[in-house]
This record gives C-alpha cells, structure tokens and sequence, in this order.
C-alpha cells in the first residue's frame, strides 16, 4: 500500500500529462527523503526519473497542487543503477535517500533490470575478502553497495559467530558488457567462459524473494547447495536480479565463491534478518591498537574497494571491521569539523562525503597503527602522492583533493573517537536493498 500523497501524485500525474508510448515520457518513480540542515527534520518527496533523457522532476506529497517542486531538469551523471533502494543520490544541492519504489511499475522494471548480488562470508576469510570481492564484481561489473560484520547470525546460515555480509549491484548494461568482454586482470577470463555454458533451462530469480516461476524457489536452493566437503549444509537461495545475462552472471558468481568453502548468496529475507540482529558497541580494547579509515564514495562507485582492501594487505595490515553508511549532511560536518576552516573546500568535501555510500573499516595490523596507515593512504593531494607516494591509496585511486579515494585518522588521540563515531555512534544502513 502506497501513502495517500504518493497515490494522489499518481493521479494528477497519470495519461493526461504524459504520452507512455513516447520513450521520452517513460520514468520511474522513487519516494526519497530529503534531511533539511535548515529545519532539521525529515521531508519526503516523490522523484521521478526519465532514463531516456536522463531529468529528473521532483514532486511534494504533501502539496495540494499540480505543481512540482522541481521542474523536470537534466541530471547527465544520474543512472538507473544509482537508484538502489536505500542509496544517496544529489541532486540540485540536495541529498537524497532512495527509501522505496513510488509505483508497481518502477518496482516490477527494477527489481528485473539491476543485478544484485548479496554474499556472506565468514569470518576465517576476512584476510581474503579482497580476493572473494574482486572475484565476484569484477567478471560482472558490479561494485559494493554496502558491507557489513555481523556479529552472531542466524544459526540456519552456518556462519559461526561472526561474518561480513555485502551486497553488490550493476546496471545489466555492465554486466553485459563485463561477461562477454571479461578484464585479463581478473577472475572474469577464466569463470565468464564456463559462466556461459550454465544449461539454458537453469532458472533464475529475477524478483526481490519472489518465486521466479513454477520450482523457482526450489531449484534456487538446489543450485545454492554447496558441492565442496567442508561448506555448510545448507545455503539460503539465490537471488540475482537481472533482466539480461542473469544466467551467466549466476553461473559466474557461483563458479567464483566455490573457491571458498563456506561463502554464500543470500536472497533479501536472510539479509535482513542478517542486518536486524544486533551490534555490540565497540570496547576500548578493540579500539586500543586501531586506526579509521573510510572508503569515500567516487571510489566505492569506481568499483575501487577489492583494491583497496587487497593493498591494505599488501602493506601488513588487517581489516578488522567494516560498516557502510550514507551519511546525512549534519552527521558529515559533525564528523569532518575539525577541518572547518582548514581545508579551502572544506564544503566540498562535505559534498563528496554525502554522496554515497561510505564504507568504515577498523584497521589494525601494527604497534603505531595511525601513522602506518596514514602512510599508506598517502598524501592528501593526489597528485603529490604520485610524486613522492606513487604506490599510495591516494596516489593509485584518487583524482584531486577532494575525490582522494580515503579519509584516515591524522593523529593517535583521534583513532578511537573516530573509530566509535562510524561502529557504534551512527546507525548503520537500512537495508542494503
């Protein structure tokens, strides 16, 4: 059941105002929030998204009249694959949270047309997540969404007492395109070819839990069931949703955590409740020795983090827990003030930070774990870094001071606030859908 102001925007905005056999009139809609710094409180809005031209329109529920609140204007680095449920996207200066589909239709198209993909991975493998990432994004395009260590899990999912649930998606133009034209760098070369050969009856879920058809929901959960000794006995099904490719994007993923005995595909119910259960605050044991660093948004999106993961590393230190979030302006500035003044775009490195999707990882590995790290993320300036750090995070993955890949704690007496600020002060993301 859709709110009245939603439903009343579907009327006033119904056959009379567009033509839905013009591809230009065809657009999605999205009930998004908008957190005003002004009020401080919470409005919601309806958008709508015309994938053809790429404008958006943006329309007030709670307005009586016809009149949107913002005119159909072009938005050229908008996607249909931004607007994953629970994603911050900005537009015009504001952010906005994608919190639900606004109609069927959107619903029906993008639950069939994103490729999602949600694993689980146990805790014996977090020194290998880097690898385990890389070999499931990257042969079909896909970048992480959100992550998460679960502490305690539902025991049905055979995961221990802990694991990093993650959930990555990709518009099916990229799938496409990384499944028939596989990176030499990646696992894609060797798992794309076989990904091809899965039998062509092979069903797939192509909606968010749904059944897929007659034995959908059976066959999910015999094609899920691990053949390695070792793994547990019994995986949650499947879910990919995709409108092209999604029998090999399935037969790839699968072919890509069988590498690992006990990595999983989870479907949407299990991560929920995965993500529903609860984190225990960090103790000053686990913050002594640790050291922040967050994954800033352009280079989540980039699809830089098994990278990142895999240099951190490279370099002898751990992951010791991760946390994605989208963060609210007012949670960013709260965070990122002590630079106020400081930094000359100080305003847009707010604008960056809010973005997207930000991902904390605790980081230990070493004694002097703060300058450490900061050493290997590099100087502040790419293009320093690639003078006098070429081999730096910053160096390899940022573009210029504002889009410099990472954020890292600068001094000792930070690590620990900063580390309780993103694991145990900020709500985690709702959802990961």
């Amino acid at each position: 059941m859709l709110p009245t102001g939603v439903s009343n925007i579907q009327r006033r905005l119904g056959p009379a105002d567009v033509d839905p056999d013009d591809p230009a009139d065809q657009r999605l809609a999205f009930q998004v929030d908008h957190a005003d710094p002004h009020s401080h409180s919470v409005k919601p809005y309806v958008l709508l998204y015309y994938p053809a031209s790429r404008h958006v329109e943006m329309v007030d529920p709670n307005r009586p009249s016809r009149r949107s609140f913002l005119r159909r204007t072009p938005v050229p680095d908008l996607s249909v694959a931004d607007l994953v449920l629970g994603a911050a996207v900005t537009i015009c200066g504001r952010q906005l949270l994608v919190r639900d589909y606004a109609d069927d239709a959107t619903r029906a198209q993008l639950v069939r047309d994103v490729v999602q993909v949600r694993i689980s991975v146990p805790d014996r493998y977090m020194d290998s997540l880097a690898d385990v990432l890389a070999a499931v994004a990257r042969p079909i395009g896909a970048v992480v969404r959100g992550i998460r260590v679960v502490v305690d899990p539902p025991p049905h999912i055979g995961m221990g007492r802990r694991c990093v649930v993650v959930h990555l998606v990709a518009s099916p133009a990229v799938t496409r395109a990384a499944l028939r034209h596989p990176r030499p760098d990646s696992a894609a070369a060797i798992i794309s070819a076989s990904a091809h050969k899965e039998p062509a009856g092979a069903s797939v879920n192509r909606g968010m839990g749904s059944g897929g058809g007659s034995g959908g929901a059976a066959a999910r959960r015999r094609r899920s069931t691990p053949s390695t000794p070792g793994a547990a006995p019994a995986t949650p099904p499947v879910d990919i949703d995709a409108a092209s490719d999604s029998v090999a994007a399935v037969a790839s993923v699968r072919r890509a955590i069988a590498k690992w005995p006990g990595v999983c595909m989870l479907d949407p119910p299990t991560m929920d409740a995965m993500l529903a259960s609860p984190r225990p605050d960090l103790t000053d044991r686990e913050t002594a020795g640790s050291s922040l660093m967050l994954i800033k948004p352009h280079a989540v999106l980039n699809g830089h983090v098994p990278g990142i993961l895999a240099d951190l590393r490279a370099a002898g230190l751990q992951c010791a827990d991760f946390q994605s979030h989208v963060l609210a302006r007012a949670d960013a500035h709260d965070f990122f003030q002590v630079y106020q003044g400081i930094l000359p775009d100080y305003t847009r490195a707010l604008d960056e930070l809010t973005s997207g999707t930000v991902i904390a990882i605790r980081v230990t590995g070493c004694q002097n774990i703060v300058p450490a790290l900061r050493d290997v993320c590099g100087p502040y300036d790419p293009e320093l870094a690639c003078v006098i750090s070429p081999r730096s995070l910053r160096a390899k993955y940022g573009s210029d001071k504002t889009q410099n890949a990472v954020h890292c704690t600068d001094v000792p007496d930070d690590a620990a606030l900063e580390c309780q600020f993103f694991f145990s002060l900020l709500e985690p993301m709702a959802g990961m859908d």
